[in-house]
């Protein structure tokens, strides 16, 4: 019983940390995006 205990809490773990990953990811590219348009279109317009 604790063992199951166990493997829930790492899986648990583990999808927090996946979250964590790809709220970051998506934060980064975002943030990549936002500067390549005001450095790029500008130029352009």
């Amino acid at each position: 019983h604790l063992q199951q205990q166990e493997i829930k809490l790492k899986a648990t773990r583990k999808k927090k940390l996946q979250v964590k990953i790809r709220k970051l990811y998506q934060t980064q590219v975002l943030r990549y995006l936002v500067f390549f348009q005001s450095s790029v279109l500008p130029s352009q317009a």
